[in-house]
Formats: C-alpha cells, sequence, structure tokens
C-alpha cells in the first residue's frame, strides 16, 4: 500500500483527538504532505466526510497561508493575461481548500462544459443559463453569510451555493468552453451577465435562477450605464478579486477567526487599491 496513504489513514482517524500535542504533530506532518495531499485523497477508496474535511482544512491553515504568500506575486504578474481571471477563481479555491488539486478548478468546469453539451444546453447562451440555475440549480447564497466557502468556484460548483460574482463567472467561463459569448457585468454591489443570444442581448441574474432582460427593454441611461461597466468589466480581474477577498475577510471576522482575518485583509487592500481605475 503507499506509504501516503497509510499515513494519511492514520493521521485521519487521530483528528478530532484533543490533544495539544498530538494535533501539533497532525499539523506537521499534514504540512510536510501538503504538495501531495490531493493526489493522496484521491486514492481513498470513500470521499472524506465533510466534517473531515472542514477539521483538515483548520489543521492546514498555516500551511496554506504560507502557501498563498507564495502563489499570490505569481498571480499578479498574470492579472492582465487573458486567464487571469479563472487563475483568481482557482487561487482562491485552493486556498480555501488545500485537497484541490493544480487542475481541479479547471476540470469541473469541462465537466460542466461538457454535461451542458450532453443535455443540449451548448448553442444558446440562454439554454445554457437555464441548465446551471434551473436545472443544476446553483444558486445565490440566502442565509448563511459567514460562510467562506461561497467565495471558492470549486466548492460552489460542488455545494450549489455562492456569491453573484462566482455564480456569473461559472456562467463566463463555461459559455467559453462552449464558445458562447457571455460577458461578466458588476452592477454596483451585484453581478450580472450579458448573453449574446440569437433572439438578442440578455441580462442574466445568476444568483436568482437566471432571472433574465431583453436589454432591448432596459431604458436607454441605464443601458449607457451598463455599456460603461461592460467595456470596463473586460479588464477588472482586480474587482473581481478584491470582492473575493472582501467576502473572506468578512467571513472569517464574523466566525471569530481574527487570524485570518488579519491575514487577508492586506491583500484585500492592495487589490482594491489596484482595482480603483476600473468600475467593478
Amino acid at each position: 500500500m503507499n506509504a501516503s496513504l497509510t499515513s494519511l489513514r492514520h493521521l485521519l482517524r487521530l483528528l478530532d483527538d484533543p490533544s495539544p500535542e498530538v494535533q501539533r504533530a497532525i499539523r506537521e506532518e499534514m504540512a510536510r504532505m501538503a504538495p501531495r495531499l490531493p493526489e493522496v485523497l484521491a486514492e481513498l477508496p470513500e470521499p472524506l466526510p465533510a466534517t473531515d474535511r472542514r477539521l483538515l482544512q483548520r489543521l492546514m491553515a498555516e500551511e496554506r497561508r504560507i502557501w498563498w504568500r507564495e502563489a499570490w506575486p505569481r498571480w499578479r504578474e498574470r492579472r492582465r493575461v487573458p486567464s487571469a481571471a479563472e487563475e483568481a477563481f482557482d487561487l482562491v479555491s485552493r486556498f480555501l481548500d488545500a485537497t484541490l488539486p493544480d487542475d481541479g478548478l479547471a476540470h469541473r468546469l469541462q465537466d460542466l462544459a461538457e454535461l451542458a453539451r450532453h443535455r443540449g444546453a451548448d448553442q444558446d447562451p440562454m439554454d445554457l443559463a437555464r441548465f446551471l440555475f434551473q436545472d443544476l440549480r446553483l444558486a445565490g447564497e440566502t442565509s448563511d453569510h459567514s460562510n467562506p466557502r461561497t467565495a471558492s468556484m470549486a466548492a460552489v460548483i460542488e455545494e450549489k451555493c455562492g456569491l453573484p460574482v462566482v455564480l456569473t463567472w461559472i456562467y463566463v467561463l463555461v459559455a467559453r468552453r462552449l464558445g458562447l459569448e457571455v460577458r461578466p457585468l458588476p452592477v454596483n454591489r451585484h453581478y450580472l451577465a450579458l448573453a449574446e443570444a440569437p433572439q438578442g442581448g440578455f441580462l442574466v441574474d445568476c444568483s436568482h435562477r437566471a432571472a433574465s432582460y431583453r436589454m432591448s427593454d432596459v431604458p436607454d441611461d441605464t443601458r449607457l450605464k451598463l455599456q460603461a461597466s461592460l467595456a470596463s468589466s473586460e479588464t477588472a480581474v482586480d474587482g473581481v478579486m478584491a470582492r473575493l477577498l472582501a467576502h473572506l475577510a468578512d467571513c472569517y471576522r464574523r466566525l471569530g477567526l481574527s487570524g485570518q482575518a488579519a491575514f487577508i485583509e492586506p491583500f484585500r487592500q492592495e487589490i482594491a487599491g489596484l482595482s480603483q481605475d476600473s468600475a467593478v
């Protein structure tokens, strides 16, 4: 049997041991195992229970902070490449889940695209919206405003509850994989999508079961403001990251995790400053 898998199974049996010495030893061993953790977890005969997964994340919090400090400068340097938005969501998803493989988010997005194609929702962006937000029931958060995982695109795809910005970008990124034209549209504190369908342009509210509005029905003055916001959103990756980090910092404060909130805050301030020139 794989030595790492044997070690992991032993550690999992000790996760709820209250001894500080045991918990410290587990953290040290998990940090050593971190680079291969997703691969090792994939070898388990059954998925890790949610309670064990959450405990594992808490034990690996320091390792994730170290990982973030190393990954952040690389992402900053790539903020203007076409894939920067997806990389931003990947960065946050992997910070929140040490068990997510390097290509875990990309695989989940591709799986959604393939499923949409299989269901015949790959030709019209409005069909895709209905598939994602009505059939699959991806939806906006309604009651739990202290859940950091609603900022993780990988978790939202799995758990079907997320922030408007995350839901909108799931729609955008799946549409891109299918060759459909859908663009993100930040509107004040909310987020919409503009879908170019055969029957015309539609505003789509991804956090409310794909509620849609024809652009032709929008008053002229409002349409001009939306078009200006749309133009700036093409390069507003900084604003996307700023929203995600603001949510994380707020969640950690609500949960009483002051250390995590203090860790995130400087990065939030840094990227918020950079996003001042974008209309997000």
